[in-house]
């Protein structure tokens, strides 16, 4: 907790900082870009605490998984000395990345325009061949497999995220069991359960866990936009200004 308060004092201070170097370099006044360019800018610090805390809750689920499986084997012993707690927590986070990666990669592909732009027109210039009811089994089979090319990546890296998340959401809940009793509190919540059996807590770690790196993700998409989307309107403006002076 003294880490993230000393996180926070020192995006405030940031903030401060840039604000004060501002004036020093002007005549004190701010103007309008340079007021978005700096709250973009702490926006972005923000944004890179949340995701550290984010990154910390959703890595421990994976390193404490890992732990549990060499706890298991003929090498626990090994496990438990310092060497072998530091490969179980690096095998851990490799498992987290590569999660991470399946579950961001149809939003990444998205974000590629150039990607878009070639899967749209793969698909405009795809020869769709027309499937008939005298065709053989093998024949139609072949036929809807030609026809679902342009598409079947994406489809593809769909499906991979949709059982990650299922992977992922499975690692979340035992690490931070919403319910108390293990799968028999579960069953008995099935039967009679109140919201009183609920561990709320655990609950909205599950949630953060498993959703706050895509929520981060597309966040900094949008701040990266902003700045870029600023930076351009600052040189259009810069030019014409440096033209209205040569005129």
């Amino acid at each position: 907790m003294m880490m993230w308060l000393l996180l926070i004092g020192l995006g405030c201070f940031l903030a401060s900082y840039l604000l004060k170097k501002n004036d020093d370099m002007g005549t004190g006044e701010l103007s309008a870009h340079q007021r978005r360019k700096i709250m973009l800018n702490i926006l972005m610090f923000g944004l890179a605490v949340v995701a550290g805390f984010a990154i910390y809750l959703n890595i421990n689920p994976y390193v404490d998984f890992v732990r549990v499986i060499t706890a298991s084997t003929n090498w626990g012993w090994f496990f438990e000395t310092g060497i072998g707690a530091l490969i179980t927590t690096f095998i851990g986070m490799f498992i987290w990345i590569v999660f991470q990666i399946f579950e961001l990669l149809p939003e990444i592909l998205k974000k590629d325009m150039q990607t878009i732009r070639n899967l749209i027109h793969n698909m405009e210039n795809h020869i769709v061949l027309p499937i008939f009811s005298s065709d053989l089994p093998v024949i139609r089979e072949l036929k809807r497999h030609h026809n679902n090319t342009p598409t079947r990546w994406y489809r593809i890296a769909n499906r991979i995220r949709t059982g990650v998340y299922a992977a992922d959401l499975l690692l979340c809940m035992f690490q931070y069991p919403p319910l108390e009793g293990g799968v028999d509190g579960v069953w008995l919540f099935l039967q009679a359960g109140s919201f009183s059996d609920i561990n709320w807590i655990n609950l909205l770690f599950v949630l953060i866990t498993l959703f706050a790196v895509e929520t981060i993700y597309h966040a900094y998409q949008w701040i990266k936009q902003m700045k870029a989307y600023l930076g351009r309107a600052e040189r259009h403006s810069q030019t014409v200004e440096t033209s209205y002076r040569v005129d």
